[in-house]
């Protein structure tokens, strides 16, 4: 039988120092040195410590989160911009077709403007007058017979403010043309024809418009 079997201890710190003799046992030492090592864990972090590292770790988490936002919106804006240039280029390029489409039909439009503007036309005296001394400016009132064709109504009016007309040009044969509208006239003779019909008036603006 073993010697600690057969050893009766009366006091508790008989039986301490005993078992420290025994194999896995420690002392009143060893005790001491566990509870030193405890203390000088160095695994053991402070509140100061870790309140240091999560600021820290806040910080570069917070500069590395707002590289990343910049880089990210640079580069949506670039893709907006992208987006916009391809808009305005198509806008531009509608744009520039409809100006073409307009220049091409703008001299109809302005033909057709001025021609119902002629065509609604009432002259007085004066206009009629004009538009025949026009005619005969410049021409030869002795070698030539010459013809005007002028609206019955436009005729009416002449005669009144221009009574001199036949003195001035004797040669000259009046027409009542009722196919012309009112402000319409045209001169023959052996030169040719001097127009001021609306329709070669129109012609002669389209040719200035193209």
């Amino acid at each position: 039988m073993p010697l600690s079997e057969q050893i009766a201890f009366s006091r508790p710190l008989r039986e301490a120092v005993l078992a420290r003799h025994q194999p896995g046992g420690f002392g009143v030492e060893d005790s001491d040195g566990v509870e030193a090592a405890e203390e000088e864990n160095p695994y053991t972090i402070s509140e100061e410590h870790l309140k240091a590292e999560t600021e820290r770790a806040y910080k570069e988490g917070f500069a590395a989160g707002k590289t990343k936002g910049e880089a990210a919106s640079k580069a949506a804006m670039v893709a907006l911009q992208g987006e916009i240039s391809k808009v305005l280029e198509g806008i531009q390029g509608e744009s520039d077709g409809l100006v073409r489409e307009l220049e091409s039909i703008l001299p109809e439009f302005i033909i057709e403007g001025v021609g119902r503007i002629l065509y609604t036309m009432e002259p007085d005296a004066e206009a009629v007058s004009k538009t025949v001394n026009d005619l005969l400016k410049g021409v030869d009132t002795e070698d030539q017979v010459m013809r005007l064709s002028i609206n019955p109504q436009d005729a009416e009016l002449l005669a009144e403010v221009d009574s001199s007309l036949n003195e001035r040009f004797p040669r000259l044969s009046l027409v009542k043309d009722t196919s012309l509208s009112r402000g319409e006239c045209f001169l023959e003779s052996r030169f040719g024809i001097a127009d001021a019909r609306y329709a070669a008036k129109l012609n002669n603006l389209r040719k200035v418009l193209e």
